[in-house]
């Protein structure tokens, strides 16, 4: 009974362990061939990079797999809002991105890394000031103005 409870503790940290995110500053990063690796290591870099500001507040932040991005990526402005909220499959933009400025948002949406559907702009009062449509990274259609 005490040997099968120290091998799931064991087993169980092990699994753990294997399981760990790794959080890095981007500082800490360098690129060589479009790939994202730790500084002096030979294999591409798997986890989270984050970039702070002089006053230590994390104005990036965003996962890698095998040196390319994966998933969610943040952006942040110095007061801590968002500003860039964007999504990757095997280092390539995929799906709905938004942007945040202090004048409105922008929302958009990319297909294989290039931009795809209908793009809409917003005035920070939620009014649509912009609409325009892409087709595999060019325009496509009229576009509306306000």
């Amino acid at each position: 009974m005490k040997i099968r409870t120290l091998i799931l503790i064991l087993f169980s940290f092990i699994l753990f362990s294997c399981n760990q995110e790794k959080t890095v500053s981007t500082d800490q990063l360098q690129m060589r061939k479009g790939v994202l690796y730790l500084i002096n290591e030979k294999d591409p870099f798997t986890g989270k990079a984050i970039r702070k500001n002089t006053y230590g507040q994390i104005v990036f932040e965003g996962n890698y797999e095998d040196g390319k991005q994966e998933g969610i990526q943040k952006a942040y402005y110095d007061d801590g809002s968002i500003k860039l909220l964007q999504y990757y499959e095997n280092g390539k933009k995929e799906g709905e991105q938004t942007a945040y400025g202090f004048n409105g948002r922008t929302e958009y949406n990319y297909k294989n890394g290039r931009l795809d559907g209908v793009q809409k702009t917003y005035d920070h009062d939620g009014n649509l000031v912009l609409e325009e449509n892409y087709k595999n990274g060019q325009l496509n259609g009229k576009n509306y103005y306000r």
